[in-house]
């Protein structure tokens, strides 16, 4: 059974957790330790942010808005006739496609249905990715 954490202790992990962003925000490295708390809090951008490679491919998914990777898999092989069944491998495609097509595609163009940020080549911070800051 789990014990309930005393409104006093529970506003204190908020005030620490709003510290931790900010600090984010601001760009500044984290402790191990302050990397740990926000781990624990359990929000999947917090685990993007302080210890990416330890993602799964369906975190990754999720926090690109994706399906999970066997969906997308199987939506991909069955637009391309099964020729394809990753994203890496599509994108390829229309890089190599774009190169033989220089007069009729341009990446800087066409990939603007990207978010702004995203489109210029940064984010405004690295939280503005994934939460709304």
């Amino acid at each position: 059974m789990a014990s309930a954490v005393d409104p006093e202790s529970r506003a204190k992990g908020i005030a620490y957790r709003k510290a931790l962003e900010d600090k984010i925000e601001r760009r500044e490295e984290l402790s191990l330790g302050e990397k740990r708390f926000l781990l624990r809090t359990g929000v999947l951008p917090y685990k993007a942010l302080t210890f990416p490679e330890s993602l799964t491919p369906a975190e990754r998914n999720r926090l690109r808005f994706m399906p999970p990777p066997d969906e997308v898999a199987a939506s991909i092989r069955r637009l391309t006739n099964g020729a394809m069944s990753t994203p890496d491998e599509v994108f390829q495609k229309a890089l190599d496609d774009a190169e033989a097509m220089p007069h009729r595609f341009s990446p800087q163009e066409d990939f603007s249905f990207l978010h702004p940020t995203v489109h210029q080549g940064r984010a405004s911070s690295p939280l503005s990715l994934f939460l709304r800051v």
